[in-house]
């Protein structure tokens, strides 16, 4: 599984990083014969469900890991509840140990709080009520913090849906059929597990992602100056300089931050 794959994952396709950017030609769309218009008009007026409601940026990161904390919390399958949350630590752990992005005091706090927590309980999974203070890191590293990513959509650095924003925190809640596994960790945990699970169920768990696509549209181009990956525009990546404390929209490279 690769690194894109498994940040997707954790984010239940928020996809902070890359699966949130719909790169979907808009000319296409506008094609869309009038006839068939109609007939979607009149099937979205039949539908039971009522629409999701939109998410403003300010209130992105909480309803997001609200959402993302339900779904683990009601997930049956507890090894791919339990790789989720472990290798969500691990990422972020990863990108705030090697300079991977911008940290501020009150996020590197945070994160090291988690961690001295984590290690007093000396459990072998980790706790449910600790996903709120992972997630509210994880989504403070990648910037969709109500801070970060109001101050990047003011600054121009990209265009946010807030009604791609509030069916994707709806769409996480409505869990995949993975999760109606009872499947229990059988010893001692281990990531091949996970990645054993996450491989068998692959194809739906990508299709699950896609219900958080176009939340995010970068506005910056190659060689322009960045600070989180939702910035950059098309297929690029923000490549963050430790250094330098800076960060340029390039194209993505095999290094894991």
């Amino acid at each position: 599984m690769s690194r894109k794959f498994l940040v997707m994952l954790l984010v239940a396709g928020l996809a902070l990083t890359a699966s949130a950017c719909d790169r979907e030609d808009s000319d296409e769309a506008e094609e869309t014969d009038e006839a068939v218009q109609e007939v979607v008009e009149e099937e979205e007026e039949e539908e039971e469900a009522p629409s999701a409601d939109a998410v403003e940026a300010a209130d992105f990161q909480e309803q997001m890991v609200g959402s993302i904390c339900y779904a683990y919390e009601n997930c049956d399958n507890e090894i791919l509840r339990e790789g989720i949350l472990t290798s969500a630590f691990m990422v972020v752990a990863m990108g705030i140990e090697m300079g991977g992005g911008p940290v501020d005091d009150d996020l590197r706090a945070s994160y090291t709080e988690l961690g001295e927590r984590l290690e007093e309980t000396g459990e072998e999974t980790f706790p449910a009520e600790e996903c709120p203070a992972l997630f509210n890191v994880i989504t403070g590293f990648f910037g969709v913090d109500s801070e970060r990513l109001t101050a990047a959509i003011d600054d121009g650095a990209l265009t946010y849906d807030a009604e791609a924003a509030g069916a994707c925190v709806a769409h996480i809640r409505n869990l995949p059929s993975a999760c109606e596994e009872e499947t229990e960790i059988e010893g001692e945990f281990s990531l091949d597990q996970f990645q054993a699970v996450a491989d068998e169920h692959e194809e739906e768990l990508e299709a699950y992602m896609e219900g958080c696509s176009g939340i995010f549209v970068g506005t910056r181009s190659i060689g322009d100056a960045c600070t989180h990956d939702y910035e950059c525009a098309d297929e690029v990546d923000c490549q963050w300089d430790a250094e330098a404390g800076a960060g340029e929209c390039a194209e993505a490279d095999s290094a894991p931050f």
